[in-house]
């Protein structure tokens, strides 16, 4: 059986729920094991209900996010903006990306990183022990530029910068 086609657009309002259901889900498929359950229960649910409300009603302003869909459902996520540390390398910083583990493969996440960034020079901060979202950024060029740091903001994740 083939993969239902693929879609990328902008997020709408109506979307919030779903894309809360998506990002969590998805981190539960990434970081079970990693993260402990604070991130990853029920309760984060409303946490990224909120974050997905901010960046809907921000869309275009400062942050850019878009949606992929399959069968009429969303079934992956990004966003990417203007960097906010002082030591950043690039002006443009791919913040997240994520799709369903059932649509890994599908292509879905290259879409979703080509409507993101284009092919413009651009960082990214990864999960250091992610070797699935390693290969795919190093097969779209970016490479690690040596910098790392603990993700106070998720329970001390170990990441690290890719450059491109």
């Amino acid at each position: 059986m083939s993969a239902p086609p693929i879609t990328v657009r902008r997020p709408e309002p109506a979307d919030i729920e779903s894309l809360a259901d998506v990002h969590l889900r998805s981190w539960q498929e990434t970081y079970a094991g990693q993260l402990p359950d604070a991130f990853l229960g029920d309760t984060a649910w409303e946490s990224r209900r909120r974050t997905w409300q901010a960046i809907v009603d921000n869309h275009g302003h400062d942050m850019f996010p878009w949606v992929a869909e399959a069968d009429n459902r969303i079934i992956g996520l990004s966003m990417a903006a203007h960097p906010q540390d002082a030591d950043d390398v690039r002006d443009v910083q791919l913040f997240m990306l994520y799709v369903l583990k059932e649509f890994h493969g599908t292509g879905a996440g290259q879409e979703l990183l080509d409507a993101s960034l284009g092919d413009q020079p651009s960082q990214l901060w990864m999960a250091k022990d992610n070797p699935r979202a390693r290969r795919f950024y190093e097969k779209n060029g970016f490479e690690p530029d040596g910098a790392e740091r603990i993700d106070s903001s998720s329970n001390g994740l170990q990441t690290i910068r890719m450059v491109r």
